[in-house]
């Protein structure tokens, strides 16, 4: 079986996992607080039509040619958040944040602007979770052009799972992934759910409590 095929097997197996009735109750918090703070996140940049999660159809191996990351760790999981996007789908919404044309554009504004997406859903995923007693820590966001992820995801095993989610809008749209290992399951058990839709409250205060 080539590379290739040997990942796409893996992707499919850690799905199935994860789409299964047996999800622990901690993690169906995690991908729904994922799913509503990522679009959160990126509402705040400024109007988005129609702006909406939805289910990832394509199933493409690496869904844009930039890419951000984070870590997102506590005692319990270790998640890596990505984001990817080509230029073409997103180049209005930066253009429209940083004041600019289209046309000048270049490549450092579409590696900035996933990482500071990438960053700021982090730290809003970190503060509601915490909601639930769940502590974690966010490192810095890479962002890079040329992605790797056909020779990295093949570590994920069976205390992980994998989670994709699409944000799209009318003209654009941002592939979300989410890499959670989990490091100690007994720490996860002070897990308390609870209800993660927020309050409208200004997105910078709210990220320096």
């Amino acid at each position: 079986m080539s590379l290739l095929a040997q990942f796409e097997s893996s992707v499919h197996d850690i799905k199935m996992h994860t789409q299964s009735d047996s999800k622990p109750e901690w993690l169906k918090i995690v991908e729904k607080v994922n799913r509503e703070q990522t679009l959160r996140c990126l509402k705040s940049f400024g109007s988005l039509p129609g702006a909406k999660v939805a289910e990832d159809q394509d199933k493409e191996i690496v869904p844009g040619h930039w890419m951000a990351s984070i870590v997102v760790q506590g005692s319990g999981i270790r998640m890596i958040l990505k984001a990817y996007s080509n230029s073409r789908g997103i180049d209005a919404l930066i253009a429209k944040t940083m004041k600019l044309q289209q046309e000048d554009l270049h490549g450092t504004q579409f590696s900035d602007f996933l990482r500071e997406v990438c960053s700021l859903s982090a730290g809003m995923i970190k503060s509601e979770l915490a909601k639930s007693g769940l502590e974690l820590a966010n490192s810095l966001p890479i962002s890079t052009r040329g992605v790797d992820t056909v020779f990295f995801q093949t570590s994920a095993g069976s205390r992980s799972v994998f989670d994709r989610w699409l944000l799209q809008w009318d003209g654009g749209r941002v592939t979300f992934e989410a890499n959670v290992d989990v490091i100690n399951e007994d720490s996860l058990k002070v897990f308390k759910v609870q209800d993660s839709s927020s309050d409208e409250t200004d997105l910078f205060e709210e990220l320096l409590k």
